[in-house]
C-alpha cells in the first residue's frame, strides 16, 4: 500500500535512513510536508523506528497514519480506524506504546 502511494502521488523514492532504522520517502499531499516511513525493525518492534522519526521531527501522534495488515480483513479492503485498541497486533501495541 505505501509503494503504491509514493508511486502515484509523486513521494521520492525510499531512501534508507539506518538512524531512525527505517527506509523514509517524502512527499507533499494537500500542500504539506508529507513524510512515508516503512520500519526495518522487526515487526513487533515498529514503534522503534515511528518513535525515532515522530521524535526528531516533532510529529504528534494525531499527525500519524499507520498502515498495516489485518488477517481479519479481505484480500484488498480497507479499513480506517480512528481509535481503539491494537486488536492483538504486536507492531500496532509497539507504536502504542512509544508515541
Amino acid at each position: 500500500m505505501v509503494d503504491h502511494l509514493v508511486e502515484r502521488h509523486e513521494f521520492t523514492t525510499f531512501i534508507v535512513n539506518k538512524k531512525f532504522d527505517a527506509k523514509i520517502a517524502q512527499g507533499r499531499r494537500n500542500k504539506r510536508q508529507t513524510m512515508i516511513i516503512k520500519p526495518q525493525t522487526f515487526m513487533n518492534k515498529s514503534g522503534q523506528s515511528v518513535q525515532k522519526v515522530a521524535q526528531f521531527y516533532q510529529i504528534l501522534p494525531e499527525q500519524t497514519l499507520v498502515i498495516h495488515d489485518d488477517i481479519d480483513l479481505p484480500f484488498g479492503t480497507i479499513k480506517l480506524k480512528f481509535s481503539g485498541s491494537d486488536g492483538g497486533h504486536n507492531g500496532i501495541k509497539d507504536i502504542y506504546e512509544k508515541t
